[in-house]
């Protein structure tokens, strides 16, 4: 099958390949006992959409794909018609499982490396740090993680995806049309293949929907979120045997580990919370990060100044 759908994978991993962030950083926001937690253990924590407020973010993002590709139906003749129609139906099919996908799993970065926006919600209200990432490294770090096997086998890790948010609605919908134009060079030797037992729009339209799928709820968020200038990490192959739990006072929240190279991290930002005593916050960041071989990691101080939170 591969062989013959090959210009549809070739267009998605295109898609898939976006430049480094201005500054070749990422960051991700969290609290002083998660930054403890990442560094002694050298991961960090995809954790289920359902906790992130980010349910409604895979909604949206396959009902725009379906909107996407009802224009396209409307626009098209013949077997380019069948095709939309076979995405369609299968990708509305799977909607409502939504959060059932490996993909609800996702760990958050941006590119704002100092957000007002980000302190208040990640932190919180200025009591962390912002972990700055080296992108290139995470990503190679992140990928090189893919199907770790204990001896007997047992694959004890998956990879993550790193997938750059996008918010322009223009660029989703030209994303999902690329996908669909890129059937038109396989769809001769599918119709070839197929036509003794299979109709084709049947296959090609189930590596489309894999891939539509794969795309919309990794990538298309609303445009409202535009200033978050988010980046996601999604495990590729996930099943219920990566899952762990965690509990909290009011919840038990479920996550996957993503393992990264501790020498991705670049810089630590202090939030302004507690900066009143950052000679103290910062001798004790570095002696953290020493024990594990992180002396050359620079600790910086927030510039954004938030109001204390109230005890």
């Amino acid at each position: 099958m591969a062989p013959i759908i090959q210009p549809i994978i070739d267009t998605y991993e295109a898609l898939n390949n976006w430049p480094p962030p201005p500054g070749g950083r990422l960051y991700h926001y969290t609290s002083m006992g998660a930054f403890h937690e990442i560094i002694t253990s050298g991961t960090l924590r995809a954790a289920h959409r359902s906790y992130l407020n980010d349910r409604a973010d895979l909604e949206y993002g396959l009902k725009a794909c379906c909107r996407f590709l009802q224009k396209w139906v409307e626009q098209h003749e013949g077997w380019q018609k069948r095709l939309g129609e076979e995405v369609l139906r299968k990708i509305e099919a799977q909607i409502n499982d939504a959060a059932k996908s490996p993909f609800s799993f996702a760990a958050s970065f941006t590119e704002n490396g100092d957000g007002a926006a980000q302190w208040q919600i990640y932190t919180p209200s200025g009591r962390g740090v912002a972990i700055a990432f080296d992108f290139v490294e995470l990503r190679n770090s992140l990928q090189r993680a893919e199907f770790s096997r204990k001896s007997d086998g047992h694959i004890v890790a998956p990879h993550f995806v790193l997938s750059k948010i996008e918010y322009d609605k223009e660029i989703q919908e030209e994303q999902v049309v690329r996908l669909m134009e890129s059937a038109s060079e396989c769809w001769p030797a599918a119709e070839q293949f197929y036509k003794s037992y299979k109709c084709p729009e049947e296959r090609i339209g189930y590596s489309l929907a894999h891939f539509l799928w794969q795309l919309a709820t990794r990538t298309f968020k609303h445009g409202g979120h535009f200033f978050d200038q988010e980046w996601k990490a999604t495990p590729h192959v996930a099943g219920d045997e990566f899952i762990k739990l965690h509990a909290t006072r009011n919840a038990i929240r479920p996550y996957i580990e993503m393992r990264f190279d501790l020498s991705c991290i670049e810089s630590v930002v202090v939030g302004s919370a507690v900066q009143q005593h950052f000679d103290d916050v910062r001798q004790t960041l570095k002696l953290l990060l020493a024990k594990h071989h992180l002396e050359e990691v620079e600790i910086q101080k927030s510039e954004v100044l938030l109001a204390p939170p109230e005890e």
